[in-house]
Parts: structure tokens; C-alpha cells; sequence
């Protein structure tokens, strides 16, 4: 239904800021950093981070990417950080706890 359709867009338009800016300071990234890794405009980030523009599935699965996480971490709102490691962002959704490699352990394996 549309109301359905609303709820779950409003709820993807809180969340993303939110879990990116998480993602962002557990990174240590700037909006500056971020737009070049993304080859994008400062603004854009700025924007994702504060509701102003709404990423895309592309740039849902690009930020996954960078940041070493699922694209659930962005889309699901029953996905919460749990606890973070320096090898492992760990989150949980209702059917249990998962763990995904973050960056930095990617960085350690030779």
C-alpha cells in the first residue's frame, strides 16, 4: 500500500544518514575523503549525511563496499550495530548475530 511504501521510505530517509555518519567516524573519513574515494562531489555526501539526498541501491552497494559491510546495514531497519572490533563490525537482525570483515582487516592480509 502506499502508506506502507511512505513508512518504509521514511524510515530508509533516517537511517542512512545515521549509519553513514557511524560508518564515517568509525573510518575516520571527512566528507572530503569519502567524495573521492566515491569520485563525487563533497556535497553529495554531505547530503547523504544529512537526509537531503537519498542514495541509491548503486551507491548503497559502493558505501557497503568501502566500508567493509552489508548493504542491510543501510536498508534494513531491523539491523543494529552490536559491538565493534577492530576486524569485525558485527551486527544483529532478529534471526541472530552475523559479522561481516571490515577495511581494516582486508588491509592486514597479505
Amino acid at each position: 500500500t502506499p502508506s506502507n511504501s511512505s513508512a518504509a521510505s521514511d524510515v530508509y530517509k533516517r537511517q542512512v544518514p545515521d549509519r553513514l555518519d557511524y560508518l564515517m567516524r568509525l573510518h575516520n573519513l571527512t566528507n572530503i575523503a569519502l567524495s573521492e574515494i566515491m569520485c563525487c562531489a563533497e556535497s553529495t555526501i554531505s547530503g547523504y549525511r544529512t537526509g537531503r539526498r537519498v542514495p541509491d541501491i548503486f551507491v548503497i552497494c559502493h558505501l557497503s563496499t568501502i566500508f567493509g559491510v552489508t548493504p542491510i546495514i543501510f536498508l534494513d531497519s531491523q539491523t543494529k550495530f552490536v559491538q565493534l572490533t577492530t576486524d569485525y563490525v558485527i551486527y544483529t537482525r532478529p534471526s541472530g548475530i552475523t559479522s561481516q570483515p571490515s577495511r581494516a582487516a582486508d588491509a592486514n592480509v597479505t
